[in-house]
């Protein structure tokens, strides 16, 4: 495997795991604090390398302070997980399809970690090479680990 297909694949893992977080918020209330952990990993150095690396026009920070509490209290959402389902929308028009963030937001966690998984790789696979490798640069310089993430979902 070439060293651009394991970094893609290391992304695309991460991305799944970001879409991961967004099925936890169905748990019970005894496990709201732990949801909180979770997704606490969607950070804004996150945001900020999405909106660098894929998407310049600013779909999670362009939103006002206003309308993300309309959307937050619409779809139950934190505004960690409001950010991450903007992503996923948005990577998703990337690709020229629409979907809805109530759509995202009911999703199962199966499927909506395929859809992600699937929506990210569609992405990445259709810009050069170049481009590629500068969404895995950029990420690797995030420091996300991965296995942090399992050991906090670990203790759910």
């Amino acid at each position: 495997m070439t060293d651009t297909k394991k970094n893609l694949f290391t992304f695309t893992i991460i991305a799944a795991a970001i879409v991961l977080l967004l099925g936890l918020t169905t748990l019970p209330v005894s496990v709201a604090k732990a949801d909180g952990e979770i997704f606490d990993l969607m950070t804004p150095a996150i945001v900020k390398f999405y909106e660098k690396d894929f998407n310049p026009n600013c779909p999670v920070t362009s939103i006002s302070a206003q309308k993300r509490e309309i959307l937050m209290k619409k779809l139950n959402a934190s505004s960690n997980k409001l950010d991450a389902l903007i992503i996923i929308k948005d990577v998703t028009e990337l690709n020229g399809k629409q979907v809805s963030l109530e759509k995202l937001n009911a999703m199962p966690v199966k499927d909506l970690l395929v859809y992600a998984k699937e929506s990210f790789e569609k992405y990445v696979n259709s810009q050069p090479k170049e481009k590629q490798e500068k969404i895995i640069s950029d990420f690797k310089k995030l420091g996300f680990s991965f296995k942090d993430f399992l050991k906090k979902f670990a203790t759910i």
